[in-house]
């Protein structure tokens, strides 16, 4: 009987341990998880992500718009970023205050290209392809402009 009693007892401790084991395994990996989402979201709030970028619709085509509110660019590139996003408003106003007009001038295409350089460079983690979306959104709509105008587009 003794025997097996200790039989017994053995494989309890055994199944007790197991289970015990898994429960831990199961918290572990509930805290990670929980971990690597505050992470996720600390990082994408660092960032600008997400939160600032809108959708915008003209003429039936979507296309994003980022905007950072002051307080909230406070990175190494936040100057070039205001200038950035200062250019690409002046563009959007052109597009919407006249249908037949140039939204974006040649030179301010240059300042947008060199002020995302400037961006990558001083703060390479900051998301910047709502910003691409947009230009490419203006050229796009100043070609189809130049088109129903007639005049040929400029080249480069």
């Amino acid at each position: 009987m003794s025997r097996r009693l200790r039989s017994l007892v053995a494989c309890l401790s055994l199944l007790s341990g197991t289970f015990a084991a898994q429960a831990q395994a199961n918290l572990i990996h509930g805290i990670s998880a929980g971990i690597g989402l505050a992470r996720q979201a600390s990082n994408s709030n660092k960032n600008g992500t997400d939160y600032t970028v809108s959708n915008l619709s003209y003429r039936g085509q979507e296309f994003s718009v980022k905007r950072t509110p002051a307080e909230q660019n406070t990175g190494p590139a936040a100057g070039h970023i205001g200038m950035l996003e200062a250019e690409l408003e002046k563009c959007y106003k052109a597009l919407v205050a006249d249908s037949t007009s140039s939204v974006c001038s040649e030179n301010q295409k240059v300042n947008i290209k060199s002020l995302q350089a400037l961006i990558s460079r001083a703060q390479p983690g900051w998301n910047q392809k709502p910003y691409r979306a947009e230009a490419a959104f203006y050229a796009a709509e100043d070609a189809r402009r130049q088109r129903v105008a007639g005049t040929p587009a400029p080249t480069k």
